[in-house]
């Protein structure tokens, strides 16, 4: 679940995953904007950056907000 609470739909994923492999794309950030930009932005950020994001994204729902 993300920080939001908002769970990307895994039909939509999966289909946009299927539609990428069959255009011969390499790889693909599926579903929402937000996914995309974060999938975008992890180019150019350093690790720890990245790993303080998804630890808290990770955390149980309980921990969250």
């Amino acid at each position: 679940m993300s920080l939001c609470g908002y769970t990307n739909d895994p039909t939509e994923v999966a289909q946009q995953g299927y539609d990428a492999l069959m255009a011969g794309e390499d790889h693909v950030f599926a579903s929402s904007m937000k996914t995309k930009v974060q999938g975008e932005l992890g180019k150019f950020m350093p690790e720890s950056a990245k790993a303080k994001m998804h630890e808290k994204q990770a955390e149980p729902k309980s921990k969250q907000g």
